[in-house]
């Protein structure tokens, strides 16, 4: 079934690919599970989201989280190598969230990846333990998702889509890797260009962005050229006159 391309809607590219790899990992790691625990039974995506461990701590996603670290944990490192600055050191566990934190982290990650969702939800009153453990690493990945989703819902919607295409590509890759097929391959072009259609939509509007920037930009100094000596005289009023003070 066709993935439906959102409508038009900063975080670096790399990054967001790290989230899409962590997300694929969350709702992959039971494929890994079963296989030691059941090695003559077959895997059907069905039994992989049933097996998703998103909080595991021998997941798949702690060797993507020492590599890249949630925006919350980073910081530049002292020479003993602890985490400085504004960051926190990398051994501290992250601080927990607050009601409206969670309810950004549900809302977005029902729309990213809903099979994590669902399994994250049936924690809530099982394993509370499991449950903030889970929702305080998927926060410290999509703080950026947060911020879009409340001040730029246009580039929300479209990085949402992103997303959901790069997981699905991943999921189709392993698939064809594994076992190479024609219509598969297939599927994985047709989703690779809706993918393609979705990235060039939001380069289109960061472009226009960048025009407008700039339109703006151009009108702020030519009116700062023509309006040169009324400028400085304010300026230089503001100075001599500051609490009083005399400077010449």
């Amino acid at each position: 079934m066709r993935l439906p391309i959102l409508h038009h809607n900063f975080m670096s590219g790399s990054t967001w690919v790290v989230l899409a790899v962590v997300l694929l990992s969350l709702t992959t790691y039971g494929l890994a599970k079963t296989a030691s625990t059941d090695e003559g039974k077959a895997q059907t995506p069905a039994t992989r989201q049933q097996n998703m461990r998103p909080d595991d701590s021998t997941s798949d996603d702690d060797e993507l989280f020492d590599e890249h670290p949630p925006p919350m944990r980073m910081g530049p490192k002292n020479r003993a190598g602890q985490g400085g600055g504004p960051g926190m050191r990398r051994s501290e566990p992250m601080p927990e969230l607050t009601a409206e934190q969670k309810e950004n982290v549900y809302a977005i990650l029902k729309e990213v990846n809903p099979a994590v969702y669902r399994s994250i939800q049936t924690w809530k009153e099982t394993e509370p333990e499991r449950f903030d453990r889970a929702l305080r690493r998927v926060f410290g990945m999509m703080q950026n998702l947060v911020h879009l989703r409340e001040h730029d819902p246009q580039m929300y919607e479209l990085r949402v889509s992103d997303f959901r295409y790069n997981t699905h590509i991943r999921s189709l890759a392993r698939e064809y890797r594994q076992s190479p097929d024609e219509a598969l391959q297939s599927r994985l072009r047709q989703v690779l260009a809706e993918l393609f259609e979705v990235r060039q939509k939001i380069r289109h509007l960061e472009l226009e962005r960048m025009k407008q920037k700039i339109t703006e930009l151009e009108t702020q100094f030519k009116q700062r050229t023509e309006n040169r000596e009324a400028l400085i005289d304010n300026d230089f009023k503001r100075m001599v006159e500051k609490r009083g003070q005399k400077r010449f």
